[in-house]
C-alpha cells in the first residue's frame, strides 16, 4: 500500500505539471519567453525533456534545445481526442535511459487540436528510487512494475538482482 500510494502521488504530480503547462496563457506567444520558461520549469521539476509538439508529434520547441524525441502517431491521435493528460508508457529512449511521458493536448481558443506539450521524466532519477526504497531492511522484499503483453510479462522496472531488466 505504501509503494502504491507513493507511485500514485508521483504520477498525480506529473499529470498536474503537464496540465498546468498546457493551460499557460502565454503558451502560443513570445517564443523566447516560452523557451526560457520551459527551461526553468524543466530544471526546477527535474524533467529530462519538455517539448511542444505539432499535431503529428514532431517537436516544435524543446528544452533542452535540440532534443528530438517525437511522440508516436498513434498516441498523438489519442491525445487529439481527449482533454486530459495522457501517460506515455515507460520506454527506453535512444540514449538507453528509461523514460515516461506525460502528454497534454493543446487547443486553440476555438477548441481545435493544435499539438501537445510533452513532459518526459527519467525513470532512473524519479520513479525507480521510489520502487527501490523500502521502509525496513529486507533481504527479500522487492517492488516491481510489470505489464502483460499477450502471454508474456514485461518488467518495466529493474529487478533487485538484474539491474538492467527494465523493458525485457
Amino acid at each position: 500500500d505504501l509503494k502504491v500510494a507513493q507511485i500514485e502521488a508521483w504520477r498525480r504530480e506529473r499529470l498536474g505539471d503537464a496540465a498546468t503547462l498546457a493551460h499557460a496563457p502565454f503558451l502560443t506567444d513570445h517564443r523566447p519567453a516560452l523557451e526560457a520558461y520551459l527551461h526553468s520549469y524543466r530544471r526546477a521539476y527535474g524533467y529530462r525533456t519538455i517539448s511542444v509538439v505539432d499535431r503529428t508529434g514532431a517537436p516544435v520547441l524543446t528544452s533542452p534545445a535540440g532534443t528530438q524525441e517525437p511522440v508516436p502517431l498513434l498516441l498523438m491521435a489519442e491525445v487529439a481526442q481527449v482533454t486530459e493528460v495522457l501517460v506515455e508508457d515507460l520506454h527506453r529512449a535512444a540514449d538507453g535511459t528509461m523514460r515516461m511521458g506525460f502528454i497534454a493536448p493543446l487547443r486553440s481558443q476555438q477548441g481545435e487540436f493544435t499539438g501537445a506539450i510533452v513532459l518526459r521524466a527519467d525513470a532512473n532519477t524519479h520513479l525507480y528510487p521510489i520502487l527501490q526504497s523500502w521502509p525496513a531492511p529486507s533481504d527479500t522484499a522487492e517492488t516491481v512494475l510489470v505489464r502483460r503483453e499477450g502471454l508474456s510479462v514485461v518488467f518495466l522496472s529493474h529487478l533487485r538482482f538484474r539491474p538492467n531488466a527494465a523493458v525485457t
